[in-house]
């Protein structure tokens, strides 16, 4: 059972601290150069994580099995990144931007899911998509 829930709690903490952090960019600073910053800490501790969790595969055997989803993942990350950056520094506040965003993305994702995936919504899916809506509605009134 906690091996269910540990990366969905790595994920909240991670995803919390993100949030922080990209709060606290400074604004003089050109928020690209701390994203390469960003990138050579996260290069640096996932080539760590990936030489003490290998079992014998070498880091070059490993680059043959990439594909475009690394790739694309990479650029993904850097437009949610200077993305959030940007909202923050135009005032947008730390509990409503994640929420905002994450609330719709989520409701995309659920299209994404039905018409690619081939997943069903059902009754109680459905509900709470209604209510994500509402709540969105609420939540963008100023």
């Amino acid at each position: 059972m906690g091996q269910y829930y540990l990366p969905l709690v790595c994920v909240i903490i991670a995803n919390t601290m993100y949030h922080i952090c990209s709060k606290h960019i400074p604004t003089a600073a050109n928020p690209l150069a701390l994203l390469v910053v960003t990138y050579l800490v996260a290069a640096a501790v996932a080539f760590l994580a990936f030489w003490a969790t290998s079992q014998g595969d070498s880091f070059v055997s490993q680059l043959k099995s990439i594909t475009w989803a690394p790739i694309g993942l990479g650029l993904c990350v850097v437009g949610l990144e200077i993305s959030f950056i940007m909202l923050y520094r135009l005032g947008w506040n730390i509990s409503l931007a994640s929420l905002v965003t994450s609330v719709t993305v989520s409701m995309v994702l659920l299209f994404v899911g039905l018409l690619i995936y081939k997943e069903h919504l059902d009754v109680n899916k459905f509900i709470g998509v209604a209510l994500c809506v509402v709540g969105l509605v609420f939540i963008s009134k100023q």
